[in-house]
């Protein structure tokens, strides 16, 4: 009975509302003297929002007082939370519990590996996925799934582009299920190797060429990949096919994809062309949104158009629109490059006005501007206020 009453609760329409509906039932079942079963406790996680994955973790150490079983659904569900807040950390920290237990298996591998966000060179975390993959998974003779090799392929940071394409060419080869996420996966990963645009190229011609359904998010992913390599014209002219395919679908083209076409308007130092595609929005009736702006300000950037960053500041407030750390610095940049000192002191005190966090690259940014306008002594005093301030 408690188990399908926070099933019903997991199914219901009003899903924000879901999850805290299934919790409370299954907090207030000790209550009501009934004891909920571990199918009870899979259900209510897997209602949890990308979130509130911490309530994942805090149900793990309830288990064991409720005298419930920890089951393979009810890990699979937790690291599910896990990855919906790409939390890879707790995910695999759920999977080693899951081993201790011997409950591990292909689907909660296949679940952990999603947990992991955007490859970053830096932080190195795909070295930990595709050790999963690669070697633990062997090692413990479970043979990787569909979805272990999607998660895997979308693990794969730029310099290992071939290994991504060859984990779709297996797939392909092996008559797993391959579709759109996998390519867009594919082309993503070719995107951040500036070496790999004609890859993506050909993962769009193989695309064409296997009848696949190409929606705008290939398109966007393609036209990343030329950007980041300094091909625009190809970039823009994906931009009007990707166009013509939402329009030929009788709906309207996302925002996403003009201002993808905006950014390589950056790669082209055009900001005429840039500003041609925000009008376009507007005559084709698509509502520019924070990143549209935060893309012209990029291209504003690296056209030294400072009169333009700090129109387009003032027409985000008068929109409404949230400004963000990244949109403040895209728009000191440009004041950096024309050595506009006041402007980037006047920027700066704009963030503190309205509560936005400065970070390192703030300070070094208007400190720069500072020191190439000759106003060395602003510059040092912006030095000891970013080491009071601890952005250093």
């Amino acid at each position: 009975m408690c188990t399908a009453a926070i099933a019903a609760c997991g199914q219901a329409e009003a899903w924000t509302l879901a999850w805290q509906q299934a919790l409370e039932l299954l907090h207030s079942s000790h209550q009501l003297q009934l004891q909920p079963s571990s199918a009870s406790v899979a259900t209510a996680v897997a209602a949890l929002p990308h979130e509130k994955w911490r309530i994942a973790l805090g149900l793990l150490e309830e288990l064991p007082r409720r005298n419930i079983a920890l089951t393979y659904g009810c890990c699979n569900a937790m690291i599910g939370a896990c990855s919906r807040g790409k939390q890879w950390a707790a995910a695999c920290q759920l999977l080693e519990v899951a081993r201790n237990h011997n409950l591990a298996g292909n689907t909660l591998y296949s679940t952990a590996l999603r947990s992991f966000t955007t490859p970053n060179l830096w932080t190195r975390t795909w070295e930990v996925a595709l050790a999963i993959f690669f070697v633990e998974m062997k090692e413990r003779h479970i043979t990787p799934g569909a979805a272990a090799y999607s998660a895997t392929l979308s693990n794969c940071p730029g310099n290992l582009w071939r290994l991504a394409l060859r984990l779709l060419h297996y797939m392909t080869e092996r008559s797993m299920s391959v579709g759109e996420h996998e390519y867009v996966a594919a082309m993503k990963v070719c995107a951040s190797c500036r070496q790999a645009w004609q890859s993506a190229l050909v993962l769009l011609k193989d695309m064409r060429a296997a009848d696949f359904e190409m929606g705008e998010k290939v398109y966007r992913a393609a036209i990343q990949a030329m950007t980041n390599s300094g091909h625009w014209s190809i970039a823009l002219d994906l931009f009007r096919k990707g166009k013509q395919i939402s329009w030929s679908l009788e709906s309207a083209p996302s925002a996403s994809l003009y201002n993808a076409a905006i950014q390589a308007c950056r790669a082209e130092r055009n900001w005429f062309r840039a500003l041609s595609i925000w009008f376009e929005m507007q005559q084709d009736r698509v509502t520019p949104t924070v990143d549209t702006y935060s893309s012209l300000l990029d291209v504003s950037e690296h056209c030294e158009r400072w009169e333009w960053s700090r129109q387009l500041m003032d027409t985000l407030e008068n929109l409404n629109a949230p400004r963000r750390t990244a949109t403040y610095n895209a728009a000191l940049n440009a004041c950096l490059r024309s050595q506009r000192w006041a402007l980037a002191l006047e920027l700066l005190w704009e963030m503190r006005y309205d509560g936005i966090p400065e970070n390192a690259q703030t300070y070094a940014v208007v400190m720069e501007t500072c020191e190439k306008a000759g106003q060395l002594d602003v510059a040092m005093k912006l030095l000891d206020e970013a080491d009071s301030r601890g952005a250093f």
